[in-house]
């Protein structure tokens, strides 16, 4: 599993969608990404085969294409974790079925409803503190409490810094990023000033190789 890129695939989730708070609004986020919401109740009514085939399927949540389904009776942190499972196998692209796309998908999940760096921020140190703060159902926030310790060992990685300013001091992130963006151009200007010198230095190394090597032409032919 590419933890890095699921974390990066977030990161530009809570940018696009402009979150800041908790617990995150799971139906803004996917009606952001243009996917459609059905219980499984609603359509139990209008297409019951359609309702036994999605629910044999899965208790909780399905996705086919753009539409998602989900089961409203369950408890609402086991629906937003569903929810966010499914919009995981969207972002990250999952076409076909596997243990390793489910577990990716669970990961996005968690990680999307429950950021590491804003656990560690709001000082969450037990599940319990974990569901009440993001929404988690406890056996969510078990699993999740359990990787975070695990994340809470390593060093952070620049993509988990980026999204802590950005929850906490968007204004903070904009303007490093504003620095970093006039870095960057300053950089290239260098890099292409650079490049041109060199380019001149070349052509005039050129120019006096071939000269030089006429001079050494003509002066063994006078010896001679």
């Amino acid at each position: 599993m590419d933890k890095k890129h699921i974390h990066r695939k977030i990161f530009d989730i809570y940018q696009e969608c402009d979150i800041h708070k908790f617990p995150l609004d799971c139906f803004s986020v996917l009606e952001h990404y243009g996917l459609r919401i059905i219980t499984y109740q609603e359509i139990k009514k209008d297409k019951p085969d359609l309702y036994h085939a999605i629910s044999n399927y899965s208790k909780d949540a399905f996705r086919f294409r753009m539409t998602i389904y989900y089961n409203a009776l369950n408890n609402i942190g086991r629906i937003r974790f569903s929810l966010m499972h499914e919009l995981g196998h969207f972002i990250l692209g999952h076409t076909e079925g596997s243990s390793k796309i489910e577990d990716e998908a669970d990961y996005f999940a968690s990680c999307i409803l429950a950021p590491r760096v804003a656990i560690k921020r709001l000082n969450c140190m037990t599940s319990d503190d974990i569901h009440k703060t993001f929404g988690l159902s406890y056996a969510a926030a078990n699993r999740t409490l359990l990787d975070y310790k695990d994340w809470n060992n390593s060093k952070p990685s620049i993509t988990d810094n980026h999204l802590q300013l950005w929850i906490f001091d968007k204004q903070q992130y904009l303007e490093m990023e504003n620095i970093r963006k006039k870095l960057t151009k300053q950089h290239e200007r260098t890099r292409k000033q650079l490049r041109e010198r060199e380019g001149i230095v070349n052509m005039f190394y050129g120019y006096y190789q071939i000269h030089a090597e006429d001079i050494l032409e003509r002066q063994k032919l006078g010896f001679e």
